[in-house]
């Protein structure tokens, strides 16, 4: 199996629309850069934005960008009702399932609960061989990435 890389950015947006406009448009600036650019072919972006609508101006040039965008209701996380924590994966071929991660520890140890992400993506660029009948043996580069958001350290195993 060949190799791929991933680069995976973690945010925390301000409170502020100004704020977060800035910050979007930064965010947005660091993934384009041919500086980080290089040989990536995953780019995930995991984070509190602190917005509830995907169409808000602040961050919405940010969001449409990524084809998987991924949210749960975290925020707060005595009795989580908002969705503000998210999971934005920017690859061909690619999803992602989030939950929240819910136990009394969890709850206690933040105002957010913590935000658990399997991505699974398929590279179109690499073809597996084919068998002797021709089908194909295996679905090219695929796997789960564990995905926390910045609150509590929890790991996924895929």
């Amino acid at each position: 199996k060949g190799h791929h890389r991933l680069r995976v950015l973690a945010t925390h947006f301000g409170l502020r629309p100004g704020e977060r406009r800035l910050q979007s448009d930064r965010l947005r600036q660091v993934i384009d850069d041919d500086l980080y650019r290089d040989d990536v072919d995953v780019t995930i972006v995991l984070g509190d934005l602190n917005v509830i609508d995907r169409g808000e101006r602040s961050v919405a040039p940010l969001l449409s960008r990524f084809a998987t965008a991924s949210r749960v209701r975290s925020f707060p996380s005595a009795l989580p009702v908002m969705r503000l924590d998210r999971v934005l994966v920017e690859a061909p071929g690619a999803s992602v399932a989030v939950r929240a991660h819910r136990t009394r520890l969890s709850r206690t140890a933040s105002d957010h609960l913590p935000v658990v992400g399997s991505l699974r993506w398929v590279s179109p660029a690499r073809k597996p061989p084919a068998s002797k009948n021709g089908s194909r043996t295996d679905r090219g580069s695929s796997g789960c990435i564990p995905a926390s958001l910045p609150r509590l350290a929890y790991w996924r195993h895929c």
